[in-house]
């Protein structure tokens, strides 16, 4: 049979322990508040920057788009000044292929419209001949804006009046008398240089002296 020291040891023992056991108790509750805590005030945060970034109007890449080709609202404002509906609407077919090619030119689709708006100038000048005032106006003006958006992609005009075979060529020649050199009679089209380079001669009618 145990004796009292024996008990006493005995009941000290479980009592530290017990005491041991409670205090683990304690810190380990404690540690839990603690971190549920951290957890919950975090939570907290990232629910308060999340609604901030919802009400915080969001930056966005502006996009880049191909600015208006220049003088096409002046050539909207011109056709609308053409009572002839035939010859507005081919202005307004001029006027639509300018607004829908972009700024970049490169290469033959640069070529390729660059020669479709010279060849529109010389139809252009053919038909303001045929018409008269105010259409042969509008005309004029419309003639000066499609130089100036060819000027932009580059495009040199050749429309001399002096005979000059390095950048003309002559697709007729008709002899006449009196003449001691070549001289330019009509012309056909108008020849394009690129950023300096020949692209396109211009196409004449060139009287020659007559053979006795």
């Amino acid at each position: 049979m145990p004796t009292k020291f024996q008990l006493l040891t005995i009941a000290t023992a479980i009592g530290t322990f017990a005491l041991l056991a409670g205090i683990i108790w304690i810190w380990r509750r404690k540690s839990q508040v603690e971190l549920k805590a951290k957890i919950d005030q975090k939570t907290e945060k990232e629910s308060e920057s999340l609604q901030l970034d919802a009400e915080t109007p969001q930056k966005t890449d502006p996009q880049v788009e191909s600015p208006p080709r220049s003088g096409t609202a002046d050539l909207d404002e011109l056709t609308t000044q053409i009572a002839d509906p035939v010859l507005r609407d081919y202005l307004v077919e001029i006027t639509k292929t300018i607004s829908t090619v972009g700024p970049i030119f490169d290469g033959e689709t640069s070529f390729s419209f660059i020669e479709e708006m010279v060849d529109r100038l010389d139809d252009l000048r053919a038909i303001q001949t045929n018409h008269q005032e105010p259409t042969t106006t509008v005309l004029e003006t419309f003639r000066e804006i499609l130089v100036g958006v060819l000027s932009e992609c580059g495009a040199e005009l050749i429309h001399s009046a002096h005979w000059d075979p390095a950048q003309q060529r002559a697709i007729a020649k008709e002899p006449t008398s009196g003449l001691e050199a070549p001289s330019i009679l009509r012309h056909s089209s108008t020849g394009i240089r690129h950023n300096g380079e020949l692209i396109r001669k211009q196409e004449v009618v060139l009287a020659v002296p007559q053979s006795n």
